[in-house]
């Protein structure tokens, strides 16, 4: 009789110790996770996919034998695999966007190069303008008409940077036809000496391959800072052609690896 009891008692306490413990690991499931998980591999789960490039793969599931929480192991995402015979063209006057299809998930991938493709309209030509004494506010043009010319001369040589502040060299100006650029390209004045510097400065830089420096000079007219650059720029092939664009590398005869683009609109 006593043994029975010991064996009833017995069952009562391992069927409440397996009801609390469940019980607790129910809970911490769906309130709060603190089961002390006992993870199983499960080596025939549905779960498992190969990565591809557009979600990570999953090459490991793990099951609780407590709780039946689910765990799972990632790899990473593959790269995209972009066909290069669906490449397009898209353009705008200043940027050129070239677009490839990944052969897996669809994504494109666009890369936008800086690009100069403006439809110039019939340019306008300005002569240079030389700055008087009445441009800086010493005379009037009355008085300036009444001025001797060694007393002109004479203001001219004390007021040199006040006059190069008002003059302006000849350009030409150009104005888009299709958005609202415009350029104006200056004819700066350099002395033949420091032409000829600046030349011999690019040469050396083309030599040392150093093709993608650029040289700043100073315009003995207008005062205004340009720029020289040491790339020398030829076509090279048309690579993309379409009832409305046209599209041509253009490579660096010096350096033969700097390339931009050329776009042209039809």
């Amino acid at each position: 009789m006593k043994k029975k009891i010991i064996f009833v008692l017995a069952a009562v306490i391992m069927v409440f110790a397996c009801t609390f413990s469940f019980a607790g690991c129910e809970l911490a499931n769906n309130v709060q996770k603190n089961c002390n998980h006992m993870w199983i591999r499960d080596r025939n789960s549905s779960s498992l996919r190969p990565a591809t490039c557009s979600e990570k793969g999953i090459k490991a599931v793990y099951n609780c034998i407590k709780c039946m929480d689910t765990k799972y192991e990632y790899t990473d995402t593959l790269p995209h695999t972009y066909d290069e015979n669906s490449t397009s063209y898209t353009a705008t006057c200043s940027s050129l966007f070239i677009n490839k299809k990944c052969t897996v998930c669809d994504n494109v991938s666009s890369q936008r190069i800086d690009v100069e493709a403006h439809d110039y309209g019939t340019p306008v030509y300005h002569e240079m303008y030389e700055a008087t004494l009445v441009d800086i506010g010493l005379f009037t043009q009355e008085e300036y008409d009444e001025l001797s010319p060694e007393t002109i001369e004479y203001y001219k040589n004390n007021n040199v940077s006040l006059l190069r502040e008002k003059n302006t060299c000849a350009y030409t100006e150009r104005k888009c036809t299709r958005c609202k650029h415009t350029e104006k390209i200056y004819e700066h004045n350099i002395d033949e000496n420091h032409r000829i510097f600046l030349n011999q400065l690019i040469e050396e830089e083309r030599a040392n391959g150093n093709c993608g420096g650029s040289l700043w000079y100073n315009c003995d007219f207008c005062g205004e800072d340009g720029q020289l650059f040491c790339h020398d720029f030829e076509e090279a092939e048309v690579i993309y052609s379409s009832e409305t664009l046209i599209v041509k590398k253009l490579l660096c005869k010096y350096c033969h690896t700097e390339e931009k683009y050329d776009v042209q609109f039809l």
